[in-house]
């Protein structure tokens, strides 16, 4: 298996920012590139390490507030994916402005995902969970050579994503947290967009939001 998980923890609001790196390539997939992205640079590059592809969860201002940052930074402009129906979102610019935070964007990522395709960069293979709630487009990335799930603000440890921001739906949450979530293999692993990360079982053990 040459594919492994690296995790770094960015930014004002404490983003865990994952990469996917393949150890036969050196080239990454980057997901949620938050808010101060640019600290890691001297390490990536110390590396060696190419960021080819970044996938977006969802579109608030602290997940996608790096994305510029990494298509400055990179030899080769790495393709963004994120699913369609997080492009009001992120036209919005995350709704940073909300927070006096604002960011710098392209127009729209390069491959809007409908659906829940599955996803192949190299050696690495992942599948498309379409898990709104937090957000009317929001998505889990699963990988099953890894046993881990990469879930953005749908689920924490021991807690839920909120729901009061624009967009967001207490029932809609819940049901993707049981039907797409709850429904990976127990040991797997979850990793949130702050926080320390969980497994599935766990969650459905002990998360007093879902029981």
């Amino acid at each position: 298996m040459s594919i492994k998980r690296v995790n770094h923890i960015i930014g004002p609001l404490q983003n865990n920012c994952f990469l996917l790196l393949d150890d036969e390539t050196n080239e990454a997939v980057m997901i949620d590139p938050p808010l101060e992205v640019e600290t890691i640079f001297p390490k990536l590059q110390q590396s060696g390490i190419e960021i080819t592809h970044i996938l977006i969860t969802h579109a608030h201002f602290d997940h996608i507030g790096g994305v510029q940052a990494v298509l400055d930074h990179s030899a080769v402009k790495p393709k963004i994916y994120m699913h369609v129906k997080e492009l009001p979102l992120w036209q919005e610019k995350g709704n940073g402005n909300d927070f006096n935070i604002s960011i710098t964007l392209p127009a729209q990522p390069d491959v809007l995902l409908d659906d829940e395709p599955e996803l192949t960069f190299g050696n690495l293979k992942l599948r498309t969970l379409f898990t709104p709630g937090h957000t009317p487009g929001h998505c889990t990335f699963y990988c099953s050579d890894l046993n881990a799930a990469f879930c953005g603000d749908v689920i924490f440890y021991r807690s839920i994503g909120r729901t009061d921001f624009h967009g967001g739906d207490l029932p809609t949450l819940l049901d993707s947290i049981r039907q797409k979530i709850f429904t990976l293999p127990p040991g797997t692993e979850l990793f949130p967009g702050h926080g320390r990360h969980t497994t599935v079982q766990d969650e459905i053990d002990f998360n007093p939001f879902l029981e």
